[in-house]
């Protein structure tokens, strides 16, 4: 929206084709498109600041993070512990968090849906085929 309002429109490769600038008022439908657009993405997406510590936990100050006390002191120990640290630097973040899931409940279990990933259609197809290909 910044962009569009100090008239860069490098994001949008066709206005940028045009032969003469795009009017204000054009402008301004599109920062009210992205605004809508964005509210949108806001109501389905809600603010994730909460969970800014899954992919790394010792990039994040405890204090900062808009969670109860219980996982702020989680946080705390997690950052104080120097094996956690290591192990945290060996394996991805979805690992991490299952081996840490009975040191660390609480963030545990708001972590591991976060990073889980569900399958689409073409992947479900796409393993029916190799099985069937197998048991042919």
């Amino acid at each position: 929206m910044r962009n569009v309002e100090s008239k860069c429109y490098g994001m949008f490769e066709l206005l940028t084709t045009l032969e003469r600038e795009p009017t204000d008022e054009f402008a301004q439908e599109i920062v009210h498109h992205l605004s809508l657009l964005k509210t949108e993405l806001k109501h389905h997406f809600p603010d994730v600041t909460c969970f800014a510590y899954v992919a790394n936990p010792f990039s994040v100050d405890p204090a900062n993070l808009p969670v109860a006390t219980g996982e702020q002191e989680e946080l705390i120990d997690i950052q104080a512990d120097e094996t956690t640290k290591t192990k945290h630097k060996e394996c991805s973040p979805l690992n991490f968090w299952v081996s840490r899931a009975s040191s660390y409940p609480t963030l545990a279990r708001h972590a591991v849906p976060q990073l889980l990933i569900f399958p689409s259609t073409w992947e479900c197809e796409q393993g029916f085929s190799a099985f069937m290909a197998i048991k042919s």
